[in-house]
């Protein structure tokens, strides 16, 4: 009989699996219930006491050849990934999520600038307006939610010429449009 003490090679492969089911539980926001039903739908009845001892057992509660069945097809993972240590894993998650955000950060930057360009032109387009016009189309803008009453006062006062101190005349005349607290996509 062997010592509690010693840890045998198997036992990290149980316990790199409890890891795996408590990280793709969580990662799911599945609660035990939601993983013992899904593990049911695929031929393996299990309760929520024997996934918390999975999970959480000191040692992990063993895991039968069947079960170890089901969680690969549950989690549509290769039995070989269930059992890998969780670095490696992590890590690769960890690059999968980094990828969404920069392609997101990357799409926002080219929204914003689009959006910037297409601003430019429309204030531009508004400066040549006859003063009635401006005055209809400030009261447009100024119906829309997206326009907090001081950027439509002084959109207003900078179309009408009675103000040559916004960020309007440096859109107008071409300079780099600064942002209070946001770097310039102009640059």
């Amino acid at each position: 009989m062997m010592e509690n003490s010693k840890v045998r090679p198997i036992d990290n492969v149980e316990r790199n699996l409890a890891a795996r089911v408590a990280y793709e539980r969580e990662q799911r926001a599945w609660s035990y219930d939601t993983l013992s039903r899904e593990l049911k739908r695929v031929g393996c009845a299990m309760a929520i006491s024997s996934l918390n001892g999975i999970e959480k057992g000191e040692p992990p509660r063993r895991v039968r050849v069947n079960e170890l069945y089901a969680f690969a097809k549950v989690f549509n993972l290769p039995i070989d990934d269930l059992v890998a240590p969780p670095s490696s894993y992590r890590l690769a998650r960890l690059g999968e999520q980094l990828d969404q955000y920069l392609a997101t950060v990357r799409s926002l930057i080219r929204t914003r600038a689009d959006a910037r360009v297409i601003e430019l032109s429309l204030l531009s387009t508004a400066r040549a307006l006859p003063t009635a016009d401006i005055a209809k189309l400030v009261e447009i803008w100024a119906s829309n939610e997206w326009f907090d009453p001081p950027f439509t006062e002084e959109l207003s006062a900078f179309l009408e010429g009675t103000s040559d101190q916004s960020p309007f005349k440096e859109a107008i005349t071409g300079a780099a449009v600064e942002i209070p607290g946001q770097p310039s996509l102009l640059e």
